[in-house]
């Protein structure tokens, strides 16, 4: 079964979201810095847990201050780890995703790329052995604001993934919107 790996956050400023976070406990790693990227990123959630939360500031040129350039703070992607690609492509038969142009670079790393034309969403898949897709989930749901797109949603099979009128997540009994971190 799919299991979201992370949910990747657009933010202004690391330090200022890290900020809003810190205030409720949850357990957060090292600021990194990757230069090729163009990126400083954070993830939020235990490393031996699923769905962690990962704020990413665009500090230089690359995709990720393109993406923010053109749309904002906001949800980046969601990464989904997967058994196995052949068998997960399958099931998205006919659901609307298309592969990125980008996985015939990134799938070298194990990783496609999910996109669909006019929604502001990728989707990372990662090939994963199944031993590792059983662990407990930082965001318990994740709320989008997709109805127009619900069945693009769904087809991804993954339960934590839900339809509304707003961004927003839950975890450790908490609801966050997602303008609550930006």
């Amino acid at each position: 079964m799919p299991q979201i790996d992370h949910i990747a956050i657009l933010v202004e400023s690391i330090e200022n979201s890290l900020t809003k976070l810190r205030a409720f406990g949850f357990h957060h790693g090292e600021i990194n810095t990757f230069p090729g990227e163009g990126t400083k990123e954070v993830y939020f959630g235990r490393e031996d847990q699923s769905a962690r939360l990962l704020l990413i500031e665009a500090i230089s040129e690359g995709p990720y201050q393109k993406a923010f350039s053109k749309r904002g703070a906001g949800l980046h992607h969601i990464a989904i780890n997967v058994n196995t690609f052949d068998e997960y492509l399958n099931s998205l038969k006919g659901s609307g995703w298309y592969l990125h142009l980008h996985s015939w670079q990134s799938q070298k790393h194990h990783t496609l790329w999910l996109a669909r034309a006019g929604l502001p969403l990728l989707i990372e898949l990662n090939e994963t052995p199944e031993e590792s897709l059983e662990s407990e989930a930082f965001v318990k749901t994740f709320q989008l604001d997709l109805s127009d797109n619900q069945e693009l949603i769904q087809s991804l099979g993954v339960t934590e993934l839900k339809n509304g009128k707003e961004m927003r997540f839950e975890t450790d009994g908490h609801i966050f919107s997602l303008k609550d971190i930006l």
